[in-house]
Formats: structure tokens, sequence, C-alpha cells
């Protein structure tokens, strides 16, 4: 349906982007990103998705924000008129009990 309703690709803005679950749906679905702001605090995450673009050829615009805090209402509107807009808006879950990140209570899956 999306693919339908942006021919030309959407601008999407991605909160705990992981390593790029959504880009890579979205990819399969043939929907063409032209604009990707992705948050996220793992580098090795960040790389990952830096590299699964090279690679597939994507030609859209990646801006890299690597703290969720980051994000303010300046930032959004800064992109927002970057961009016109975002078509779409996807969040995963932050996963803190499963986080290298986190040394205060990785709980894994109990948590």
């Amino acid at each position: 349906m999306l693919k339908n309703l942006f021919p030309g690709g959407i601008n999407v803005l991605l909160l705990f982007t992981g390593i790029g679950g959504a880009e890579v749906a979205l990819h399969r679905l043939g929907i063409h990103l032209k604009n990707i702001v992705s948050v996220e605090i793992s580098q090795t995450c960040r790389t990952i998705v830096q590299s699964w673009l090279e690679e597939t050829n994507q030609q859209g615009k990646l801006i890299h924000v690597p703290d969720v805090y980051e994000v303010t209402e300046h930032t959004l509107k800064k992109w927002i008129s970057e961009f016109c807009s975002f078509d779409v808006v996807i969040s995963g879950s932050s996963c803190n009990n499963l986080a290298v990140g986190n040394h205060v209570s990785r709980d894994e899956l109990d948590g």
C-alpha cells in the first residue's frame, strides 16, 4: 500500500533503529527510502545499517543520530523543513534489558 501511495519514495524517522530491520522490510516491499533519520546509540548497529545501505545501492540520504535526546523540537523542525515531512515514523523497542550499553540491570528476557 505504501509503495502505491509514495511512488517516489518516503522520508522516514527511525527511533531505536537497531540493525535496520525496518529499512530492510521497506526495501523488500519495493519502497524507496529518500531520506532516513536513524536514531541509534550503538555504533555497531549504525555501522551495520550504513553497510546495508551501501551494499543494496540505496541512494537516499542517511542521517545518523546517536542519542535520542538529540531529537528535539529544533532538530525535528529542521529535518521537516529540509524534507518537507516525514512520511513514516517507526520506533523499535529500546531493549534496555538486552542492550550491551546497559551496565546497570541487564536482566535479559526476564526483565
